[in-house]
Parts: C-alpha cells; structure tokens; sequence
C-alpha cells in the first residue's frame, strides 16, 4: 500500500498520516483536516469517486467544493 499522504510504502499509520513532505522531501500536495478527511493545500476535500463505475457527479456544479484524484 502507498500512503495517500505522503507517498511512502514504508509501513506507519495512513489513516492519521500528518506527513509535511512526500517520501522524497518535497512539499506533500495533501494534507488531512481537523475531520481527517484528505484536502489539499485549499482546504477542498479530495474525491475519489471518479474511480468508481458511475464516476463523479459534481464535475458539472460550478461551486464544485472537491478536487477529484
């Protein structure tokens, strides 16, 4: 498994990951919020329903509040 955090197959924790950088030091792209819930550097939550068969539904709203992955 890959930490969705900070990238690293090493083995820790990834559901609280609070890494700062990715496994080769640069800055990570996303970070979890007080929730836990993954955000990027926006605060927008990340989305991972584009990987499932009927895929993102929100990609049509303007006020779209997510960033698909």
């Amino acid at each position: 498994s890959v930490c969705a955090i900070c990238l690293s197959t090493r083995a820790h924790d990834f559901h609280s990951c609070m890494a700062v950088t990715i496994w080769s030091g640069e800055p990570v792209r996303c970070t979890r919020d007080a929730k836990g819930r993954i955000v990027n550097l926006a605060g927008d939550a990340l989305c991972t329903d584009w990987q499932r068969r009927h895929g993102c539904p929100q990609t049509a709203n303007r006020w779209h509040r997510h960033e698909c992955s």
